[in-house]
């Protein structure tokens, strides 16, 4: 990682976008992410690249990596918002633009951005009422609903929703329905909507949305639950809720549908329909970029051939008619007629040997051929070419054919040889490809050196020597030579269980039980391994994890020695602190998985509130050894205390909650 040199391809890429030269400013951010991919700033540059160039899902893609790497920066929300909008997804924009918004409220690519997805959102919902919902929405949508419009991100609904409670609302209301099956809203402009943020209705007309509410026998029933009342009266302050209920409460959905005259399955056949037609403007908006990049290519070459000198006219009539053989050279590569595809590349060199990739091409043919001396040779011939006749694109053309040598030297197994042109050919162009391949060839080489490093025999020397280091007291050097000896032999879990104890020593206990348990997974009726990772876990004082392992060990030796002293020294420490409150191992403990596993089980709850409210019945509960088990756990982890003299105090540490129940 280099951010100076970061900081010089994004000043070149600052220098190309104020050009609008968008290819090559994408060029160099992109090279400043190759040094430093953890500056949210090149990745919020070419997000905007990408936008110019109406490439929104790259757009959308790099500013969703600037907001993940900086979730701070508004002007990341802003890109996104723009590139979600130019894609067509209003909705998902609107939530973007949100987000920035709470982090500047006052930025004025937010604003502005704000501002153009509520209108359009406004005008496609406009649309649809003017073109009729199904069923039809009489009087339009209501001004003003008791929580403040409707809400976005409806379940089956139009990508994300029938939006409503947007900041300011929507002035005048939802526009009435004028299509077929619909009312008009009586009103030019729907409904008026209600007073104040977000679209709220005044008292008279909550009260009147209210009573229709009551009145109606699909949702009059539900008023004398005080659960639903409330419910109703919360969204008032967050009419965004309104989702979550009615994708969780059914009662929900039917005042959705005494409101608006629409049910779910309207929402959803709605939803489809607006899928279905953003589908089709997509698939249009692309087509007609196509067909403008073609326009703009074909206008292009028509000016290079105005400026062309007789010269230049002649080569590229050559290269036309060369590219003509390299195309049906290219046919018969897919089609692996590898014999065809050789005699139309040649054919295209034949007829302009100034193009390097017709001899690339070629040395394909010679790869698939396993010709490989040949297939180097074409290469070699295409670089000369590349230096013979140097032009805008050579750079890239060069590091293709240093990439295809090292290809030939994969397929040969010279990984050394496949390294050094991979390097090359990334000194002459960034290609990810390329950097994967290069990544590739070094791992395998890495392997295959360690597999002819491999000897049992010099291990065992290896071996003794850090045995009599360890016995001397030596830990560092001994460590050393364990090391060694798991290189000539990473078969061998007793090498890791005497490199675990050594590790031990030197107090990287993080590093101990990593070869403890490679031991272990290695050898899993290795008792001395259980031992030991026992021994570190008694260590770190999580005692649950201590008794787990010992029990284990014991289990396969009754009669272990340091497996039984090992699990009475853990459960003497715990009674031990039995009367104390360790913060930090309790702490540590909540957050091991198998802790939450326990305490998540209602059976558990059951009986730790039997403690409290039926001893009788949390005594009956500890005779299920699972339950037994358990409790044991919790105690040995530190998240149950016990007391003294027969008399328990208990005391569960629940996600920062102290409850005590005394027996």
């Amino acid at each position: 990682m280099s951010k100076e040199a970061a900081q010089a391809a994004k000043a070149q890429g600052n220098k190309y976008f104020v050009e609008k030269n968008y290819d090559m400013a994408i060029k160099f951010f992109t090279e400043a992410i190759e040094h430093d991919p953890s500056d949210h700033i090149f990745f919020s540059n070419r997000s905007a690249c990408y936008n110019n160039l109406q490439k929104y899902e790259e757009a959308v893609a790099d500013a969703n990596e600037c907001v993940k790497l900086n979730p701070s920066f508004a002007k990341g929300y802003a890109r996104l918002g723009m590139a979600l909008f130019q894609k067509g997804e209003k909705f998902e924009a609107y939530e973007a633009y949100e987000k920035g918004m709470k982090l500047d409220p006052s930025n004025p690519q937010l604003v502005q951005g704000m501002n153009q997805v509520q209108t359009a959102i406004q005008a496609e919902i406009a649309a649809m009422q003017g073109g009729g919902m199904p069923g039809g929405m009489p009087g339009g949508m209501p001004g003003g609903m008791p929580f403040g419009g409707m809400p976005g991100g409806m379940p089956g609904g139009m990508p994300g929703g029938m939006p409503g409670g947007m900041p300011g609302g929507m002035p005048g209301g939802m526009p009435g329905g004028a299509g077929p099956g619909g009312m008009p809203g009586g009103m030019p402009g729907g409904m008026p909507g209600g007073a104040g943020p977000g679209g709220m209705p005044d008292a008279n007309q909550a009260q009147q949305l209210m009573a229709k509410l009551m009145n109606d026998p699909r949702t009059s029933k539900y008023f004398g639950d005080p659960d639903f009342v409330q419910k109703l009266q919360g969204l008032a302050g967050n009419p965004m809720q309104l989702m979550t209920l009615m994708q969780t409460d059914p009662r929900f959905a039917e005042v959705f549908q005494v409101l608006t005259g629409m049910s779910m399955a309207d929402m959803h056949e709605a939803g489809e329909k607006a899928k279905a037609g953003k589908e089709q403007a997509d698939l249009k908006r692309k087509e007609e970029q196509a067909k403008r990049e073609e326009e703009l290519r074909r206008k292009e070459e028509e000016q290079k051939l105005q400026k062309m000198t007789p010269e230049e006219k002649a080569d590229f009539d050559l290269l036309t008619k060369a590219n003509e053989e390299k195309a049906k050279g290219n046919t018969a590569y897919k089609n692996k007629n590898f014999q065809d595809a050789k005699a139309f590349y040649q054919n295209a060199i034949d007829i302009f040997p100034k193009e390097p990739i017709f001899y690339l091409n070629l040395a394909a043919v010679f790869l698939e051929l396993k010709e490989f001396d040949t297939c180097l040779e074409k290469c070699d011939e295409a670089l000369k070419v590349c230096n013979e006749n140097k032009g805008e694109d050579t750079f890239s053309k060069m590091a293709k054919a240093y990439a295809r040598k090292g290809n030939c030297y994969m397929v040969q197994k010279k990984y050394d040889d496949a390294i050094e042109m991979y390097n090359k050919s990334l000194l002459e162009f960034k290609d990810e490809k390329v950097k994967l391949s290069m990544k590739e060839a070094q791992k395998i080489k890495k392997k295959e050196e360690e597999l002819a490093y491999i000897n049992p025999e010099i291990s065992e020397e290896h071996k003794g020597k850090a045995n009599t280091l360890y016995r001397e007291g030596n830990y560092p050097a001994a460590l050393k030579e364990y090391d060694e000896a798991i290189k000539r032999n990473p078969s061998n879990p007793i090498l890791f269980n005497n490199r675990g104890l050594c590790y031990s020593k030197l107090m990287e206990f993080n590093e101990a039980l990593k070869d403890v348990e490679k031991a272990i997974d290695m050898d899993p009726k290795f008792v001395k391994a259980w031992a030991k990772k026992g021994n570190i876990h008694m260590v770190r004082k999580e005692y649950h994890k201590a008794l787990e392992a010992y029990d284990k060990g014991l289990k396969l030796d009754p009669d272990h020695e340091e497996c039984k002293q090992g699990k009475a020294k853990t459960f003497a420490a715990i009674n031990m602190g039995a009367g104390d409150h360790d913060q930090e191992r309790a702490a540590k403990a909540m957050s091991d998985p198998e802790i939450q596993v326990i305490l998540k089980d209602p059976r558990i709850h059951q009986v730790l509130k039997d403690f409290q409210e039926n001893p009788k019945a949390a005594q009956q509960a500890l005779s299920d050894p699972d339950i037994a088990q358990s409790i044991q756990k919790l105690i040995a982890a530190g998240v149950l205390k016990t007391g003294q003299n027969n008399i328990y105090k208990t005391i569960l540490i629940f996600y920062g909650i102290i409850f005590v129940f005394v027996i």
